[in-house]
């Protein structure tokens, strides 16, 4: 089992392979593979950055574990520490689903952006349908861009799980 720090706002997960790209943009000549199970788990129900300065405004963003409902389905957010900050920050969520072909990596199959209000009530939600009940290891990644401010760049990924859904591409 691999623990995760709760703080993790800038880092990169290890061994992503596409960081970043949509299933369909996956090069063509990329021999075939599955979506399989991921073995380096942790159970945290969210990840939260350490806090984040943006001119005169602290903040933190925090993306929930993919789960399925319906679809295969992951949160993003945004939430004010301190300081002057705006009303909205525009959040981007991603997830991302384990592939393997001749080597293994983390694909993004869907991305969904929203400008939001701060807090848990007023989120993102990148969706995936779900081709069948197969267990494939999932994983989700936040980007909050506030408003009217230059802040920095930086994702916050949440836990990898595995849930009973090959994503449908």
């Amino acid at each position: 089992m691999v623990s995760m720090s709760v703080a993790s706002s800038s880092a990169e997960p290890d061994g992503e392979q596409f960081p970043g790209t949509l299933a369909s943009e996956i090069p063509s000549d990329l021999p075939p593979g599955q979506f399989v199970p991921y073995d380096g788990l942790s159970v945290v129900p969210m990840l939260t950055s350490a806090p984040i300065t943006a001119g005169s405004c602290k903040y933190n963003q925090s993306v929930d574990n993919v789960h399925v409902s319906v679809q295969a389905s992951v949160h993003g957010w945004w939430g004010k520490v301190g300081g002057t900050c705006p009303t909205k920050a525009k959040v981007t969520v991603y997830s991302q689903a384990y592939y393997c072909g001749l080597a293994c990596g983390w694909v993004t199959v869907s991305v969904n952006s929203r400008t939001v209000k701060e807090g848990t009530s007023k989120r993102a939600n990148a969706r995936v349908v779900c081709a069948g009940k197969k267990l494939v290891g999932w994983q989700g990644f936040v980007d909050v861009d506030l408003v009217g401010v230059n802040d920095p760049k930086g994702y916050t990924y949440g836990t990898k799980t595995n849930i009973f859904c090959e994503p449908a591409w």
